[in-house]
Parts: structure tokens; sequence; C-alpha cells
């Protein structure tokens, strides 16, 4: 891209750690713990607490 003259870019990707991922439960609130049986979502994709 150029802006006045000057040019920009990325200059580096960082990956996201997905084991430290936040988890949510269904209604979009953040949780810290899970409980048995529960329904959640992390990285985009719903899992079982077991």
């Amino acid at each position: 891209m150029n802006f006045g003259g000057n040019v920009t870019g990325v200059n580096a990707v960082v990956k996201a750690d997905k084991a430290n991922a936040a988890i949510y439960d269904l209604t979009g609130r953040r949780v810290t713990r899970t409980v048995k049986g529960g329904l959640y979502i992390q990285n985009g994709s719903k899992f079982v607490a077991r």
C-alpha cells in the first residue's frame, strides 16, 4: 500500500496460542471453568466438557 509516498506493510504474523484460547458458553459469556456435560465454544468449535 502506498500512503503519500510512504510504503507500509505487514512485518510479521503472530499465531494465536490455541491451547490457552478463551472459552465461551452458548450465550456468549466468557467462562473460566467448565462444568461436566456443559456445551462450550473454543476456537470457533463446539465441545462438551468432560
